[in-house]
């Protein structure tokens, strides 16, 4: 399990360093129901606000969602989604355990390109959110530099729920600030980042927002 996670936290550090690809971000639960702006909703879990964890056998199957006007639909690993025609895809980067990179619409700066990334892994063992956020956050802030958390919460996709961190990183370049999200969904286990300088953090996060609330499982 550890030598997994490793792996993963180790690709996930690995694309946010370079200049033009970035690592695995989260959202806050407000945007999951208009792309808001989540500046407001970013709180620190407490007991009191535990909703249930879905496992496969506890959830009714939903259906995909319709393919909107310009957008394209792709299904990989357990996970299906909506991303803009417009957006830049980077298919050869498609390799396990990254599912999915595109750059968003401001990737134009020389110093960083703002992109969004989806990386899925088989799990030994079937796991809820909170145990599969645990270990990953372990992993990841001893394998990044200049690690700092600015924030965690919960959010919910598709009926699970998952766990959602806000941070902000330095390896030899730009300061970059990312949302990470982590959901389990029976022995998968799913981490999407959104990836941007502080500047414009909240633009790239919005537009990132179009996919995320397309995604369903199956």
């Amino acid at each position: 399990m550890n030598k997994i996670l490793k792996t993963f936290a180790f690709v996930l550090s690995i694309c946010a360093v370079f200049t033009f690809s970035q690592v695995a971000y989260a959202q806050w639960p407000s945007d999951l129901d208009g792309g808001g702006s989540g500046r407001q909703q970013i709180q620190k879990s407490s007991p009191s606000s535990n909703k249930p964890v879905y496992t496969q056998q506890q959830r009714t199957n939903t259906s995909k969602k319709a393919v909107q006007k310009g957008m394209i639909s792709k299904s990989i690993f357990g996970i299906n989604f909506q991303f803009p025609a417009s957006w830049i895809v980077n298919d050869e980067a498609a390799q396990n355990p990254i599912l999915f990179l595109s750059f968003l619409p401001l990737a134009d700066d020389n110093s960083f390109r703002d992109n969004m990334l989806i990386c899925g892994e088989t799990l030994p063992q079937e796991m809820n959110s909170q145990e599969y956020f645990d270990l990953s956050l372990k992993q990841l802030s001893n394998s990044i530099s200049n690690f700092k958390l600015l924030a965690k919460g919960k959010v919910t996709i598709d009926g699970y729920e998952g766990r959602v961190i806000k941070f902000t990183q330095n390896a030899n370049g730009p300061t970059i600030q990312q949302e990470q999200l982590y959901i389990a969904v029976g022995n998968r286990g799913y981490v999407i980042t959104i990836s941007s300088i502080p500047s414009r953090f909240e633009k790239s996060r919005k537009d990132a927002y179009k996919l995320i609330n397309t995604i369903t499982f199956d």
